[in-house]
């Protein structure tokens, strides 16, 4: 599998899985979870390879790159961590995001968990760990130093 063509096309009718090159097809999400949600693009060769991705409520567009089961749990995994930033408060969701972009040097285009590679969503894991995501204290336009005028 290349993660880097993972990462950067989206799914469509025809695309091709960037996990085993069968095709992706369009499905209504019952055929995976016996249940309808709406849209996924599931790769030809389920469940041989399972990949897969979901499409937007109501839509045919899909939410991301496909998945297989080590990239939906990275990304669910990166999802748990990184959503506490801003559902916390400590960020604004925007602001999460674009913070995301300048640690994982991703595009803006990128800049959803959905459209990352396994490799990178361990990378943002580490990364939020580490203290990467953390605020700088602003005191009236500057920053905080701990140093009293």
């Amino acid at each position: 599998m290349s993660e880097t063509k993972a990462a950067v096309q989206p799914a469509t009718e025809g695309s091709i899985c960037p996990f085993c090159d069968g095709q992706m097809r369009l499905v209504n999400s019952a055929e995976i979870y016996g249940r309808s949600f709406g849209y996924l693009y599931v790769c030809s060769n389920y469940p041989n390879c399972d990949t897969y991705v979901g499409c937007h409520r109501g839509s045919t567009r899909a939410l991301g790159t496909p998945a297989d089961r080590a990239l939906r749990q990275a990304r669910k995994a990166a999802h748990e961590i990184f959503d506490r930033l801003w559902r916390g408060g400590q960020w604004a969701r925007n602001a999460a995001y674009g913070r995301l972009c300048e640690v994982l040097q991703v595009p803006q285009e990128r800049a959803h968990i959905a459209m990352l590679t396994l490799a990178e969503c361990r990378q943002l894991c580490r990364a939020v760990k580490r203290g990467d995501f953390k605020r700088k204290h602003v005191v009236r336009g500057r920053r905080k130093t701990g140093k009293h005028r």
